[in-house]
């Protein structure tokens, strides 16, 4: 049943369901995401919805600086921490969102731009992990609640990342090492002007201000392993191919 975070909830929408996962998110509007959220879990709370997971972001915290990860930890305040479930994910890797444009990027260019030389760390998860991680919390029948972060406990950088992933494709590609003004520059004036690029101006402060969690326990609590890097750009190589 599809729901728009901007309408009522109907009965119907969550009406016999075992469990609700929220990952939906509109970039228009923050108040749309919170109210919509706020909507949405109600009406599966009173509908006795038994398993209620939100999918969000590691870099959701209070000092977030992006509009991004702000309105995942407005929307996180919302769950119950004592019967519902936040997922929080690394940077996922997949054929769709931020690294599947890239993919078309370094496909289309074979140039590599980095901001700061791409010295930045971050922490992936594979999407196909990322899902069977929400399967898992779904189908758990523990009293399974509260926030676990879902990301490869071994941060690597940017740099590593996207080398890993035009190795995979077996792209040749220039590194181009960018200071940050640069890119800043051209995604507001893309925005402006209607004209999408791989990385918007949420992503770039985002990137400067990663922390690196530790997942151990939170994978062992679930029992998941995670697919390394390497593992994952061969899997992108060959979903879009």
């Amino acid at each position: 049943m599809p729901y728009d975070l901007r309408e009522p909830v109907e009965d119907q929408t969550v009406a016999g369901l075992d469990a609700l996962v929220h990952a939906a998110l509109d970039k228009s509007d923050d108040r749309v995401n919170v109210d919509g959220t706020r909507r949405l879990m109600s009406a599966a709370q009173a509908a006795g919805v038994g398993r209620r997971v939100f999918i969000s972001t590691v870099s959701a915290r209070v000092d977030a600086v992006t509009g991004y990860a702000r309105q995942k930890l407005a929307c996180e305040q919302l769950m119950d921490r004592d019967t519902d479930v936040v997922v929080r994910a690394g940077l996922v890797i997949g054929a769709g969102g931020l690294v599947g444009d890239s993919v078309s990027f370094l496909r289309r260019f074979h140039v590599l731009p980095l901001i700061d030389g791409g010295r930045q760390p971050v922490q992936t998860v594979g999407v196909d992990d990322l899902a069977r991680a929400v399967v898992q919390v779904c189908a758990s029948t523990s009293t399974l609640s509260g926030v676990y972060t879902i990301a490869d406990p071994r941060a690597r950088s940017i740099r590593e990342v996207y080398t890993a992933i035009a190795d995979a494709l077996d792209i040749r590609v220039l590194v181009l090492p960018i200071p940050f003004w640069m890119p800043l520059f051209a995604a507001r004036a893309s925005a402006r002007l209607g004209v999408r690029l791989p990385i918007t101006e949420d992503n770039l402060r985002g990137l400067r201000t990663n922390q690196i969690v530790d997942t151990a326990d939170d994978l062992r609590q679930l029992g998941l392993s995670l697919a390394p890097l390497e593992d994952l750009a061969r899997g992108l190589a060959d979903a879009t191919e």
